[in-house]
């Protein structure tokens, strides 16, 4: 009996294991970083408050690349804030780019970084469009690998 039970435990063991690899090599599908998620804004202009891109940074949905954005190198200053967020308005456009349609879509919009004022905010950073002062669309979630990025391909002064 006792035999029995140390095969049953043993063959749990190696479901287990099998699950925890392949769902730790990437096997979970990956979530969409695609959001439209309006937000009403108090402008707030303090030129003491900065990020900085030390380079362009482009984005894909995924392992398909249906679609990405780029964001431009440079320093992005503090334009709004809201209970959950600080906006930082990057330099130049932003680019939006659908890469599944022929021919590609691309777009152009004033926008930035909004990084979460709680570090256990659930979407600690994204990309915003701007729609006026006062509204901005959340429309890439940038996430913990972007924070990750912190001193090493871009940097916060505040």
């Amino acid at each position: 009996m006792s035999s029995y039970i140390r095969r049953l435990a043993l063959t749990r063991y190696l479901y287990l294991s099998i699950i925890v690899l392949l769902f730790g090599c990437g096997a979970l599908p990956t979530t969409n970083p695609v959001i439209s998620e309006e937000k009403v804004v108090v402008t707030t202009e303090d030129e003491s408050k900065t990020i900085t891109l030390n380079e362009p940074q482009v984005w894909f949905d995924g392992y398909q690349k249906n679609s990405g954005v780029m964001l431009p190198k440079g320093t992005y200053q503090l334009e709004a804030q809201d209970a959950d967020y600080l906006y930082f308005r990057a330099p130049l456009d932003i680019e939006f780019r659908s890469l599944n349609e022929t021919p590609q879509t691309q777009e152009f919009v004033k926008g930035g970084i909004a990084i979460a004022k709680n570090s256990l905010n659930i979407i600690p950073a994204c990309i915003y469009k701007s729609i006026q002062n006062d509204k901005k669309v959340l429309s890439w979630k940038l996430g913990n690998h972007f924070l990750r990025m912190e001193d090493g391909q871009w940097k916060k002064d505040y």
